[in-house]
């Protein structure tokens, strides 16, 4: 008994898109700066602060000799 020959597909795909790689390439990119910042220190912010404020503030103005507007100013015409 002869066997039918059968029919045969073959799919033939060439490389694939380029997004994948991309998407990789920014997640090594954020790890590396990631990293540099971790090293440098940039994560271990501290949490308190020093500030020297006095404990009392004084401002000194010169004397000066203001005669007040009341004493020479014209009377207002009625």
């Amino acid at each position: 008994m002869e066997q039918e020959p059968r029919e045969r597909t073959t799919i033939v795909t060439t490389g694939s898109g380029g997004a994948g790689w991309f998407i990789v390439g920014g997640v090594v990119v954020a790890l590396v700066i990631a990293a540099i910042l971790f090293a440098g220190g940039f994560f271990e912010g501290s949490t308190t602060a020093s500030i020297d404020v006095p404990d009392k503030v004084t401002i000194e103005v010169p004397d000066v000799d203001v005669q007040s507007p009341a004493d020479d100013a014209p009377k207002p015409a009625q």
